[in-house]
């Protein structure tokens, strides 16, 4: 029984170590690491003794038990120590269970063909070939999360329910097969339709798994074209309009200067000045990404319509910018820059600075403002109702592993700076 157990604790606590590798690469959340041994220790002894209290007490025919509880308990140490959604939770266990599954179906193969030997025949006694056994499943596990393109697959599909039920229905088929196999000893007849009704099961759940994410991304790459469209459709407005009115202005100072009221042309042009300040620092055009030149010069509008000084500056030319999704990141500059708007006209500080500076490696974009108190980075002080703007852009920001963000608060001169510094080339 002790040596059941030590065998199945390792194992466990090595599907624990794959389960965990598989969410901090496909889903980045935030693990402490505290978080971290949390979840080991728990998802390590729970399984590891649970596992072996079944499979040492209750006879072969209820051994289905064991995976069902396992899997219950699995998936809620994941979803409450890792700290991610249960679909999420699911679809990181299901995928190395699919692999220790697929290990599971070559042991036959290996054992009783290759080496003659029977894994069922008191294998729970016979510790060295449970070991062994053990071995084997895990090595293909690993071959399988870690060379073959299907966890990636998953991992990047963003509609995860449909994804995670094929996944469970996948695990439970394989499960059974893998019971009734258990129950009635090696047999070839019953392991050849098992292993080929599993084999055809997983095949069209990959097949569907990727073809059900090269439709999410051809409506992702839709939805970013329409984003496009739509900020240009923006800028392009926005140049009529204000070629429509420099056109009326310099009609009006004309009419003016042509009586000699010159006085009255120059309080116009004083009283005309604002209209004329987001189109007419230069910098701004060296963004040539229409998102960013969409969302940022729309801003910069509404602070000078607000009467707040924008100073804008661009170092480089801000063109496409690989890897990061252009509406998202606008949402989040958008988020950043509206709050800063925001700021500055309750504190009657009526100054914003904007800075991007591209290179060949980074993006960075920083934006600065004066408060009148010390800013609460950890909590929105908008109140319950309001405020939920941050929480966006910190999620969006958490999906992505190549853009950096900071924040600096300068007690001296009161300044609040938000700096975003994207590294362009990294997947």
């Amino acid at each position: 029984m002790f040596g059941l157990t030590v065998v199945n604790t390792i194992f466990v606590f090595v599907t624990a170590y794959m389960i965990y590798l598989f969410v901090k690469k496909n889903y980045n959340p935030v693990i402490t690491a505290r978080q971290k041994k949390l979840f080991f220790v728990i998802f390590g002894l729970l399984n590891g003794i649970i596992s072996s209290l079944i499979m040492y007490l209750m006879p072969t025919e209820m051994q289905f038990l064991r995976t069902l509880i396992t899997t219950i308990i699995s998936i809620a140490v994941i979803k409450i120590t890792l700290k991610i959604t249960l679909l999420k939770s699911i679809i990181s266990f299901s995928v190395i269970m699919l692999g220790t599954g697929i290990g599971s179906f070559f042991i036959p193969l290996i054992f009783d063909l290759v080496l003659k030997i029977n894994p069922n025949d008191s294998f729970t006694e016979n510790i060295p070939l449970y070991l062994l056994i053990n071995i084997t499943i895990y090595t293909i596990t690993f071959l399988f999360v870690n060379f073959t393109p299907f966890p990636k697959l998953v991992g990047q599909i963003k509609n995860i329910r449909p994804v995670a039920i094929l996944l469970a229905a996948t695990i439970g088929l394989m499960g059974s097969n893998f019971y009734f196999y258990c129950l009635y000893q090696f047999n070839l007849s019953i392991f050849t339709f098992s292993i080929i009704s599993s084999i055809i099961y997983l095949s069209v759940s990959i097949f569907y798994t990727m073809q059900y994410q090269k439709s999410e991304r051809i409506l992702e790459e839709q939805k970013q074209q329409a984003f496009y469209n739509q900020s240009l459709s923006i800028a392009l407005q926005d140049f009529q309009r204000f070629k429509h009115d420099q056109v009326n202005h310099l009609s009006v100072v004309y009419s003016m200067l042509e009586k000699n009221n010159v006085k009255d042309a120059l309080s116009y042009l004083k009283e005309t000045e604002s209209t004329t300040k987001s189109f007419s620092n230069s910098a701004l055009f060296n963004i040539t990404n229409a998102g960013l030149f969409g969302i940022i010069s729309s801003k910069i509008d509404k602070a000078n319509q607000s009467g707040i000084d924008f100073n804008i500056k661009v170092i480089g030319q801000v063109g496409s910018i690989p890897n990061v999704k252009i509406s998202e990141l606008c949402e989040v500059v958008g988020i950043y820059l509206d709050n800063a708007i925001e700021e500055v006209i309750q504190n009657g500080k009526l100054k914003i600075s904007m800075t991007l500076v591209s290179s060949e490696e980074n993006l960075v974009i920083k934006i600065c403002n004066e408060c009148s108190k010390i800013p609460n980075l950890n909590k929105s002080s908008k109140g319950t109702s309001r405020g939920h703007g941050l929480m966006i852009a910190n999620r969006i920001l958490n999906s992505y592993k190549n853009i950096l963000h900071s924040n600096i608060f300068d007690k001296t001169t009161m300044e609040f700076t938000q700096t975003l510094t994207i590294k362009t080339g990294v997947k």
